[in-house]
């Protein structure tokens, strides 16, 4: 699995001081590496917008995998991204817009939703009848 993973996937790894490292290739076949934070940096233009396209669309993937309660990439990505960074990330006004809402959607999907669905019974405390036709209701005096 970890072979097609690194096929199909732009390689990211956890990095000190709650930062994301992205290893990618660029149009020149040449290895590069940068934190999520710089290529994603709103005030700098990024000469990598595939590569920006390509990790937002990876994202939306990542926590498309994480519905209906998937634990396995669960897992996976509540070791990739912790808490605190997608936390941090969703109010972080310097990157894009849409990478914010990208780490909204990882946040619903691997920490707010991520317990089992346990159905509650409620008591059924009306219930309704059906009544015959020739039945008449009679007033009651008090």
């Amino acid at each position: 699995m970890e072979e097609t993973r690194d096929l199909i996937f732009i390689p990211i790894k956890p990095y000190r001081n709650n930062k994301i490292k992205v290893n990618f290739i660029d149009q020149n076949k040449i290895k590069r590496s940068a934190f999520l934070e710089t290529l994603f940096d709103k005030n700098r233009e990024t000469k990598y917008i595939d590569i920006c396209n390509y990790l937002m669309e990876q994202f939306r993937l990542f926590s498309d995998l994480t519905l209906g309660r998937n634990y396995l990439w669960k897992s996976y990505l509540g070791d990739l991204f912790p808490m605190s960074y997608v936390f941090e990330k969703i109010f972080d006004k310097n990157i894009n817009l849409d990478l914010r809402g990208v780490f909204c959607d990882l946040a619903l999907t691997i920490y707010i939703d991520h317990e089992p669905l346990n159905e509650i019974h409620v008591p059924r405390l009306c219930h309704l009848y059906k009544t015959k036709s020739n039945f008449s209701i009679q007033k009651l005096s008090y």
